[in-house]
């Protein structure tokens, strides 16, 4: 009989110590043999034929030869073929995985499996569990979500705008619509929203409209509106030149008030016939 060593095992229990001359070596129960063959005796010294394995007898082993086992691969299988060409029985090849090329055994190589991945960026193989150097994820850039070699989704960077009216996102310059600028009026140069300042038009005020009305000794003050915006601003009218009327009055009745008042008494009202009213008109 041939064995494998560490393959089979046999329990060699020796009752009868003659038995023990001989026997080239002692088993006890469970021990594995080496590899080699080997003559069986029962108790009473006659040739048994092979036992099966794991089995347990009694009797005594005589070592034929030990060490002279080769491996023997086909497409097939492998078996061990001893020097006295005895041979196990044919087993089949043994891999890790449907994707191992060489037998664990006998080394026989075969056409594998093929690796399969969900996508060129996926680390193990579905079929064998074998991991790889993958392709790495590419994005568009830091706010992308979807790789785009494999489309894996990720939890991307955020979005960071300068305020509600900015367009471009400061991390990946991708363009949104963004919240509309908020005028008071066409004048108004700061955003309600953002405070972006913009260049609004020039004010077109219309006519003054006076608020009190100016005097030979007192300014008056008035008020001008832009037509576009409605914006009001306060301006001052300028007060009014030559003599009030009450200088005309002293001028032309109180002769005794200045000198040559009554000369120029006489050229404004003989000689140039002139009204009281028209001379109260050339002061104003």
């Amino acid at each position: 009989a041939s064995i494998t060593g560490g393959e089979f095992k046999y329990g060699i229990v020796i009752f009868n110590p003659l038995m023990l001359a001989m026997s080239d070596l002692k088993v006890t129960i469970g021990e594995f043999l080496p590899a080699g063959c080997y003559a069986y005796y029962n108790e009473k010294g006659e040739a048994l034929a092979d036992i099966s394995e794991g089995s347990m007898y009694m009797g005594y082993i005589k070592v034929l030869h030990t060490d002279t086992f080769t491996v023997i691969g086909s497409e097939d299988g492998h078996y061990n073929e001893c020097l006295c060409d005895k041979t196990t029985e044919l087993e089949n090849h043994e891999y890790d995985n449907a994707c191992d090329i060489d037998c664990n055994v006998c080394d026989e190589t075969r056409t594998p499996a093929e690796h399969e991945y969900d996508n060129a960026c996926d680390i193990d193989c579905n079929v064998c569990d074998e991991e790889r150097t993958p392709a790495e994820h590419v994005y568009d850039n830091a706010c992308d979500i979807d790789c785009n070699v494999c489309h894996e989704v990720r939890t991307p960077a955020e979005h960071v705008y300068d305020n509600a009216c900015d367009a471009d996102c400061n991390v990946c310059d991708e363009v949104r619509t963004p919240a509309e600028h908020v005028y008071d009026n066409d004048c108004d140069e700061s955003c309600n929203v953002c405070t972006s300042i913009r260049v609004a038009h020039e004010h077109k005020f219309g006519e003054t409209v006076t608020v009190t009305e100016p005097t030979h000794s007192k300014a008056g003050e008035g008020t001008i509106t832009c037509a576009a915006c409605g914006a009001t601003e306060n301006v001052v009218i300028p007060e009014k030149s030559g003599l009030s009327g009450g200088a005309v009055t002293a001028i032309a009745v109180g002769g005794t008030v200045a000198t040559g008042t009554g000369g120029f008494s006489l050229f404004w009202f003989v000689i140039k016939k002139k009204k009281w009213a028209d001379l109260v008109a050339a002061f104003k």
